[in-house]
């Protein structure tokens, strides 16, 4: 536990110092947010985040499931807005929990110790928003690596793991498009794993754990199978036709300079990006340096012969984690290869798992490297045990406490230095305006309450991801939102259509739209930084304006 939650640092810290900054759901958090209040209620989503495929296939397509909206749906809807973020966080310290457990299970202390120093540096490469952010490109990202950890014990035998893979790759899964092949991928190793040592090895009792594993699936994926028999054409139905459509893509050369940024020297997981999104976008981009590329040539064949070796010598451990190593690699490479040109930009969040996919080859390297290595060292470390304890009686048990003492100094050293290298948030500097939008709507509620009211915004600039902030506070006071064009983010219940309301709610930055409006709440914002290194923002204040009105009386 101590280990697990030294490696858990990261996320911790990041995580209080959002909370400590008032974290706030702004932009694709908002709608997120507001999302997730529908859960308890009867028109509840069931498919996930809107996704840039429909650009692809022409057609409304989202992620695949809503169980992110399942996790944040009890402190969206009861507790107050930061509670989203504290969820989120206390979500991926569980996540890291599970990866030095497992790690422990399967490898002992030197393993687990080697995975928390890994999960802790990785942790760098993200944005520090990412560890505690409900955005679904974000929010999937540790319990995706969680799920490494548990398929490859799946695949070595541990049978009581199943259902806890089948719910965290269905909240994989559903998070985002970009974690589908990779999900998929581990899941089959984990199964055709634990098949083999069924058949090889000891029969312990398994049908309890694969109903229970049925049971979960049954649960996760009801939502989105409902949608499929709902609506024609259907998620799934297009999730598979952008799939599978001839389209202009990115190609086998952007997979393979995607792949050698990610796991050749230096590794992205050991890198700080300057830039989140446009770093992983040049990595498909941008030509590899030739010490990287050979690099990566190396680490994939020495994948390839370690998982021969390990099957040659029975080591499944080492076997199935080389193979999971190689379908990561693959399933990468795909990613981007078969992102359409005209949406290369949504490589700067697909690829992010890429840093997940490079520390698990190179700790699967290592630990294969010290696993042939541990015999001899085991050998002359007994040897030098009991010289020492018959030179003298309890030396042996001093050393073991020393060594223990600085491994876990080491890694709560590095955790530390991660932590605090830690920027701000992204969106940092909207948290304030959207607490303070909150509190103001909460003292003079705008209407009476379950009224309907057509929202109409005007906010750009530094402004704009107030806009969606502001549909998560009205909704979360039991206001029907009603907009042109909500269909697509929020889904149909919010497109005005024809429903009639009886409220207009302005928010807006400038000149106000009706003078005879009354004044709900105002805030003044600026943003005088940039959020993350290199990022092109240009500096500026806005005064955000909510204002109410009564609908104008139905013409005759």
């Amino acid at each position: 536990l101590t280990v697990g939650v030294l490696a858990a640092l990261p996320v911790l810290v990041s995580t209080i110092r959002a909370l400590s900054e008032n974290w706030m759901p702004a932009g694709d958090q908002g709608i997120i947010a507001t999302r997730a209040y529908d859960v308890f209620s009867s028109h509840a989503p069931l498919v996930g985040q809107y996704s840039l495929v429909s650009e692809v296939v022409g057609h409304l397509t989202y992620s695949p499931g809503p169980m992110l909206y399942w996790l944040i749906a009890l402190p969206a809807r009861f507790g107050s807005p930061h509670a989203i973020g504290l969820a989120i966080g206390l979500a991926n310290i569980l996540a890291v929990l599970a990866m030095v457990t497992v790690a422990r299970a399967r490898g002992g202390v030197p393993l687990m110790l080697a995975s928390a120093l890994a999960i802790a540096l990785m942790c760098r490469s993200f944005m520090p928003e990412a560890l505690h952010d409900p955005w679904n490109p974000s929010a999937g990202l540790l319990p995706f690596a969680a799920l490494v950890f548990l398929c490859w014990s799946v695949a070595c035998g541990e049978v009581r793991l199943v259902p806890a893979v089948a719910l965290v790759a269905s909240f994989s899964a559903q998070c985002q498009v970009a974690f589908l092949a990779p999900t998929v991928g581990l899941v089959i190793v984990g199964l055709a794993g634990l098949l083999i040592s069924r058949r090889t090895g000891e029969h312990r009792r398994a049908w309890p754990w694969a109903l229970a594993a049925v049971i979960i699936l049954a649960a996760c994926w009801a939502p989105p199978v409902i949608d499929q028999i709902e609506h024609s054409p259907g998620n799934f139905a297009l999730l598979y036709e952008a799939a599978t459509r001839h389209s202009h893509k990115m190609g086998a050369s952007a997979g393979w300079r995607a792949l050698v940024h990610a796991i050749g020297v230096p590794p992205r997981w050991l890198r700080v990006p300057a830039d989140p999104f446009d770093t992983r976008i040049s990595d498909a981009t941008a030509t590899p340096s030739l010490p990287a590329t050979i690099s990566a040539a190396v680490l994939l064949l020495a994948l390839s012969l370690t998982a021969l070796g390990g099957f040659w010598r029975r080591r499944a451990d080492i076997a199935w984690a080389a193979v999971i190593a190689l379908v990561l690699s693959a399933a990468f490479a795909a990613v981007a290869e078969s992102t359409p040109s005209g949406s290369y930009k949504v490589l700067g969040y697909t690829l992010w798992w890429g840093s997940i996919a490079g520390m698990w080859v190179w700790l699967t390297l290592a630990w294969s490297l010290y696993s042939v290595l541990a015999g001899p060292l085991r050998a002359r470390l007994r040897h030098s045990q009991q010289a020492a304890q018959d030179g003298s009686p309890g030396q042996h048990a001093r050393l073991r406490l020393a060594g223990g003492a600085l491994s876990l100094l080491a890694v709560g050293a590095v955790a530390l230095a991660v932590s605090l290298a830690q920027g701000h948030d992204a969106h940092s500097s909207e948290y304030a305006p959207i607490t303070s939008l909150d509190e103001q709507l909460e003292r003079s509620p705008l209407t009476p309450r379950h009224s309907t009211i057509w929202l109409r915004t005007t906010l750009g600039g530094v402004a704009s991801p107030l806009s969606q902030a502001i549909k998560y506070l009205l909704r979360r006071e039991d206001l029907r939102i009603l907009q042109y064009g909500a269909m697509a983010r929020l889904g149909p219940w919010y497109e005005i259509d024809h429903h009639r309301y009886s409220y207009v709610v302005y928010a807006y930055d400038g000149k106000p739209p009706d003078a005879k409006a009354r004044i709900i709440a105002q805030v003044s914002m600026s943003e005088a930084r940039a959020p993350y290194p290199g990022a092109k923002t240009k500096p500026g204040t806005r005064t955000v304006t909510v204002s109410v009105a009564p609908a104008a009386p139905p013409r005759r």
